[in-house]
C-alpha cells in the first residue's frame, strides 16, 4: 500500500509540474509612412566681408554649417528652401539671390546615408528644392554651403550707407518626394 500511495504521489507532482497554463498575448506593430522630421543646427549663419578680396571673391559659410540640416523620414523625401524677402539693414536692402546655397553629405548618425540629388540654388522667396532622395533614412545629417557674392551690390551698399549688417530668415522644409 505504500508503495502505491508513492507510485501515485509521483504522477500527480509529475502532471502538476508539467501542467502549462497560457496566455497569448497579440502583439502589433504599425508602420506608418507619414514621419517626417527636419532641424537646423546652428540657427544663425555669419557671412562676414572683411577685406577687398571678399567682395570680389565671396564669403563662405565653411566648418561653421556642417551637419547644418538633420533628416528623418520613413520614406523618400525633398528638402526645400526659401527666403523671407532681401536681405536688409533698416531701410537698405541687398537681392536675395546673391545668397548661394549648397548641400552636400554631412555626417550619418542612424542608418544608411539616403542616396540624393543635391542642387546649389540662388536663393528666392518661392520654394526650392535643394535635396531630394527616393529612400527614408532615420537620421542623415547635411552640410550646407551659404556664398555671398554680388561685387557690385555689395560695394555699392558700403559705399552709400557704410558699414552695416543685412539679414534675412531663410526657412526649411522637408516633404514626401
Amino acid at each position: 500500500m505504500k508503495m502505491f500511495v508513492l507510485i501515485l504521489s509521483q504522477i500527480l507532482t509529475f502532471n502538476i509540474l508539467t501542467a502549462q497554463i497560457s496566455n497569448p498575448v497579440n502583439v502589433t506593430i504599425e508602420l506608418s509612412g507619414a514621419g517626417q522630421t527636419i532641424s537646423v543646427n546652428n540657427s544663425t549663419v555669419d557671412l562676414v566681408f572683411n577685406a577687398a578680396t571678399d567682395y570680389t571673391d565671396g564669403v563662405h559659410s565653411g566648418d561653421a554649417t556642417k551637419d547644418h540640416i538633420t533628416i528623418g523620414s520613413t520614406s523618400g523625401f525633398q528638402v526645400v528652401v526659401k527666403g523671407a524677402g532681401d536681405l536688409s539693414s533698416g531701410s537698405n536692402t541687398l537681392p536675395l539671390s546673391s545668397i548661394v546655397i549648397t548641400p552636400s553629405n554631412g555626417s550619418v548618425v542612424s542608418g544608411i546615408a539616403p542616396v540624393y540629388t543635391a542642387t546649389a540654388e540662388g536663393l528666392t522667396t518661392a520654394d526650392q528644392t535643394i535635396i531630394t532622395s527616393t529612400d527614408g533614412t532615420a537620421a542623415a545629417k547635411f552640410n550646407v554651403d551659404y556664398f555671398a557674392k554680388d561685387n557690385e551690390a555689395y560695394m555699392s551698399a558700403v559705399a552709400s550707407h557704410g558699414t552695416a549688417t543685412y539679414s534675412t530668415t531663410i526657412t526649411y522644409a522637408i516633404m514626401a518626394y
